[in-house]
């Protein structure tokens, strides 16, 4: 799969991890760090998209703001400033957001709350 262009703050990321040795904490740090400025953007479009289409509504919710604290948990702030943002980015650098598909996935929110009881 091709990779979508490049925040600058992924490309610094990406300049650092080069000169790091791979497995160590500053290394997986900033890994962990260049994934997630990845895998926001298709997490703020995502629930852009179930907040203007009330999906939330289908899967026995009643709020945007309940669906993402009992389904998500996040909280609605969160969700906000994720959409904010992805609008933003949809404004501002329509290239970018339009990568989005091709651009890190967000774990499944259930996989998350398994290995937390690990």
């Amino acid at each position: 799969m091709e990779k979508g262009p490049q925040t600058s703050a992924e490309t610094e990321i990406e300049l650092l991890l080069r000169q790091l040795e791979p497995g160590s904490a500053r290394y997986s740090i900033l890994n962990c760090a260049k994934h997630f400025k990845s895998s926001w953007v298709e997490l703020g479009q995502q629930l852009q998209v179930v907040r203007q289409q009330r999906s939330y509504t289908d899967w026995g919710y009643t709020t945007f703001e309940d669906y993402c604290a009992r389904e998500i948990r996040i909280r609605r702030q969160t969700a906000d400033k994720l959409t904010m943002a992805f609008h933003y980015l949809q404004q501002n650098n329509p290239t970018l957001a339009q990568q989005s598909d091709n651009l890190q996935p967000v774990p499944d929110f259930r996989s998350i709350d398994l290995l937390r009881h690990f």
